[in-house]
């Protein structure tokens, strides 16, 4: 079958969150733990908890779904979003649900999909109309660093 998600919250500010009952291909991965940085751990059964090599593992995870969609981590397009991620999304405990939430579904649905036409023009258009709207709200486009949150 295919991969099934629970999004957990574990903490009172949301600030926390973990992934349970995850399944690859109908085969259960173990249960995934998330360090406090957000970044994956290793899962009780010593399997690595998947991620794609689609974007590299920044401090607060990579733009998986744009990554795939523009082809590459560091383009004008993602450096926008990763702005809008760390200055907007992360100042919000829901907006860092939303960041959690997308980092627990968006690599394994890169993973899957993210190399197929279908997928990449299904977001490109919704990606660009955001983009645009974010850099005429005076979001750079240059080079970024992401920053810890």
């Amino acid at each position: 079958s295919g991969t099934a998600y629970t999004v957990k919250i574990i903490s009172d500010n949301y600030a926390d969150v973990s992934v349970s009952n995850v399944t690859l291909n109908g085969e259960p991965t173990g249960e995934p733990t998330q360090a406090p940085t957000g970044e994956p751990t290793q899962t009780p059964t010593g399997n690595p908890t998947p991620t794609p090599t689609a974007a590299p593992a920044a401090s607060g995870g990579g733009c998986y779904v744009a990554t795939a969609v523009y082809g590459s981590y560091d383009c004008p397009e993602v450096w926008t979003l990763r702005r809008f991620r760390d200055e907007i999304l992360a100042d919000s405990w829901y907006g860092r649900l939303f960041i959690r939430a997308y980092y627990a579904v968006s690599p394994t649905a890169v993973k899957l999909f993210g190399d197929s036409d279908l997928f990449r023009n299904f977001f490109q258009g919704e990606l660009n109309q955001m983009v645009s709207a974010l850099q005429n709200d005076g979001f750079e486009s240059g080079p970024y660093q992401d920053i810890d949150w």
